[in-house]
């Protein structure tokens, strides 16, 4: 996804969640009577792209309704979340139903275990990043040495702070 398309996705995903939505879609595809609004909720979740998603999308694959399961299967394939390779796996060997078909689930399974570190838009580092990072004990060093002589050097906080 390209710099603008992913700052708005986020924002809107960010505002999903601060809104509490997220929750709610949880509870309605856990206890909705209408295998409609389960799915919904199911594919809503999917949309999301968060893992924290994928216990609620594991246990829709126990529903009832094949739709519900589709979407459940839909929405874990977006997820990409590697712990929801095993439970589609038994799906997999259990699902009759024409209205989720084993391609699909298969696709899912795929997307979860073929999992390549995508890395989002980011900005170049600054060059002090650099530097630093070619340093892996730099830090440590900061950490122990550099800055309690920083800490026992400066007279108050504030004076740290302005470092």
């Amino acid at each position: 996804m390209g710099g603008r398309q992913a700052e708005r996705r986020a924002l809107a995903i960010a505002a999903f969640e601060r809104h509490g939505y997220f929750d709610e879609a949880t509870h309605t595809l856990r206890i909705a009577d209408a295998q409609a609004e389960r799915a919904s909720s199911a594919r809503a979740l999917g949309l999301v792209r968060d893992t924290v998603a994928t216990p609620h999308l594991v246990a829709a694959l126990e529903d009832s309704s094949s739709d519900v399961r589709r979407a459940a299967v839909e929405a874990l394939a977006e997820i990409r979340d590697p712990f929801a390779v095993e439970p589609l796996s038994h799906l997999l060997q259990r699902e009759r139903d024409r209205k989720v078909p084993r391609t699909l689930i298969q696709r899912a399974i795929d997307a979860s275990s073929n999992i390549v570190e995508e890395q989002p838009d980011l900005p170049p580092p600054r060059p002090w990043k650099r530097f630093f990072l070619r340093f892996p004990g730099f830090p440590l060093f900061c950490h122990k040495y550099l800055l309690p002589r920083l800490w026992k050097s400066t007279n108050s906080h504030s004076q740290l702070q302005r470092l």
